[in-house]
């Protein structure tokens, strides 16, 4: 199950040269992946090493069946990308599963919450504020 399912997630990786449609092209190609094996002459060395940096592929065996579960930071549940029975294995996997790169969103911590006020901007002096105090109504 373990070496099916690398195999399935490697074609996964090469196959994810076009734009896919929709659910469909994914079931389509995993249905296909059933019958066929990665492309060992493509030279993925720099994708799969970022594959097992950032993922973790867990097999469950049941008592009729076993499942393979993918790990990785946008999904610590773990999400299901195979299922196995009767010695057949079923991939589930979709690229946008896989994490094969880290990167910031954004730098939130360098950016200023207030952008202070150029000094050659007139924008008016202070008005003169004097303490108030209530001192209650005077007419009763």
């Amino acid at each position: 199950m373990q070496t099916e399912m690398m195999d399935n997630i490697r074609e996964c990786i090469q196959q994810n040269d076009s734009i896919k449609g929709d659910a469909i092209d994914d079931a389509v190609a995993n249905m296909s992946r059933i019958f066929t094996v990665a492309d060992t002459t493509v030279n993925d060395k720099e994708a799969m090493e970022a594959f097992d940096k950032y993922n973790k592929l867990e097999i469950y065996r049941h008592s009729f069946y076993s499942t393979a579960r993918l790990r990785n930071n946008l999904s610590t549940e773990g999400i299901r990308v195979g299922v196995g029975i009767f010695n057949l294995v079923i991939p589930t996997v979709k690229y946008s599963d896989i994490i094969l790169f880290v990167s910031t969103i954004k730098n939130y911590n360098k950016e200023r919450l207030i952008d202070p006020v150029p000094q050659d901007d007139y924008i008016g002096e202070n008005p003169n504020v004097t303490e108030y105090h209530y001192l209650g109504d005077p007419d009763n």
